[in-house]
């Protein structure tokens, strides 16, 4: 016996009303922006030579814009999850990446400017997650 077609709306596509996709398709996309974001923060957090300097501070700026991208990404990703449990454990993960960093490429120095942007960039995905939570209605 052959399985019948999904109708469009059934695999994410416009509604047979014309509206937007489904709430599947939204979670798809959330989670491939999360993986995107895992993927490359991974990649520059563990890479074996420092980024280049483009400008002065042009690290901690990497950072803020690092640990903020995989923050906001986490919390559209698991929208589910009780931010009370979300953004501590972001917290903690600020430190404990870099001193991660420092053990696996022991070229990489520990720095505790670096664990400050990447908890400015973790507070920043809390204030946009806020916002958006606000203007959208969205559970973020």
């Amino acid at each position: 016996m052959t399985a019948l077609p999904r109708p469009p709306h059934a695999r994410g596509g416009p509604q047979p009303d014309g509206s937007a996709a489904t709430a599947p398709a939204v979670g798809v996309w959330r989670m491939g922006f999360f993986l995107a974001c895992c993927a490359a923060f991974v990649y520059g957090v563990f890479r074996p030579e420092p980024p280049p300097n483009l400008f002065e501070d042009s690290d901690k700026a990497m950072h803020v814009l690092a640990f903020g991208t995989l923050a906001f990404s986490i919390r559209l990703a698991f929208a589910r999850v009780r931010g009370a449990w979300l953004w501590p454990l972001l917290i903690a993960l600020a430190p404990v990446m870099e001193w991660l960093q420092h053990v696996v490429q022991p070229g990489r120095h520990f720095s505790l400017g670096d664990i400050q942007a990447n908890l400015l960039g973790v507070t920043a995905a809390l204030a946009a997650s806020a916002l958006l939570h606000r203007i959208a209605g969205a559970r973020l």
